[in-house]
């Protein structure tokens, strides 16, 4: 088996950073992901009239499909965001500026519409100011990993191609045959030379995997299909870091034994 591809995700719901290779350190997560992510204020009924207390919720293409019409671009060297919509740039900022971060929020709130309420605001993962864990599971030492094979076996039921960026994996890899991730569980699996991590559990995918990671456009059913095909709705498997090493595209992969 191969790893395929290295992908981070900056700004959660929002494009992928692509990588040739990356360093996992033992019970961290992928360095580069979820740094970031856009959270809008909701009162808790639509009814209720403005009130103090609200409750957070961060922009995902499942709840927020509108977002899926921007593209972005991240330098982790100096955190600037770059936003594009149709090729053209519409916006762009340092994050870890107050004022660049204030002017891509006030963007967003004018992109988005009526299809939030309040206002919007960029929080950073875990810092002091925010406190929030908005990583895999609300541990930001959790990986994915997706199976090219069990795409492939979707693809045969639903009858077209799917980007396998719709399940915005950390670790792509060809795998022999579909599904074989999910009898690992428990299992390590050596990625490389040296990183090793250890599988937890299986996905359950939302219906974020049905729209279009292009255009925000609900294009699929993905979800029903894996239910009513395969009697489950995973796809992928949630990993963490056992043992520290660099992992690269073209690396192998390795299943070891049961100890």
């Amino acid at each position: 088996m191969q790893i395929t591809a290295l992908q981070t995700y900056p700004v959660k719901g929002m494009s992928a950073s692509k990588h040739a290779r990356t360093r996992l350190e033992a019970s961290g997560g992928m360095p580069g992901d979820r740094i970031y992510a856009v959270q809008h204020e909701m009162s808790a009924s639509a009814d209720a009239p403005p009130s103090p207390n609200v409750t957070l919720s961060h922009l995902t293409l499942s709840r927020n499909p509108k977002i899926g019409e921007l593209q972005s671009r991240f330098d982790d060297s100096n955190h600037l965001l770059q936003l594009y919509r149709q090729g053209e740039e519409v916006a762009s900022g340092h994050l870890n500026n107050d004022s660049d971060r204030k002017g891509i929020e006030s963007f967003l709130v004018g992109h988005m519409g009526e299809t939030i309420r309040g206002n919007l605001r960029i929080v950073e993962r875990n810092a002091e100011r925010d406190g929030a864990d908005f990583s895999y599971m609300g541990h930001a030492q959790f990986l994915s990993l997706i199976n090219l094979a069990s795409i492939a076996a979707l693809e045969k039921i639903v009858g077209a191609r799917i980007d396998p960026s719709r399940f915005r994996a950390n670790i792509y890899f060809q795998g022999k045959t579909p599904w074989e991730e999910f009898e690992w569980v428990g299992r390590n699996i050596r990625l490389g030379g040296e990183a090793c991590v250890e599988v937890r559990e299986p996905i359950e995918r939302c219906a974020a995997v049905n729209i279009d990671p292009d255009t925000g456009a609900k294009d699929m059913s993905l979800v029903r299909a894996l239910f009513e095909n395969f009697g489950h709705r995973d796809l992928g498997v949630y990993v963490r870091a056992t043992e520290s090493g660099d992992i690269a595209v073209e690396d192998a992969m390795e299943v070891l034994p049961q100890a």
